[in-house]
């Protein structure tokens, strides 16, 4: 059998051009705009949204 592991990698869509990159990627494939600001923000806002979720 094989396990997957239980985390979900999210593709990034580019704030800029609407582009989505992979999860590791740093710029942007398209428009070489910077991504890592844009991942943190992102992370932030999910956890945020998890925490609203579990409260419910």
């Amino acid at each position: 059998m094989c396990f997957r592991p239980s985390t979900t990698i999210k593709p990034i869509k580019c704030p800029v051009c609407s582009s989505v990159n992979s999860s590791i990627a740093k710029k942007c494939a398209k428009c070489k705009a910077d991504l890592v600001a844009f991942k943190t923000e992102a992370t932030d806002a999910d956890e945020v949204e998890d925490n609203i979720v579990s409260k419910q």
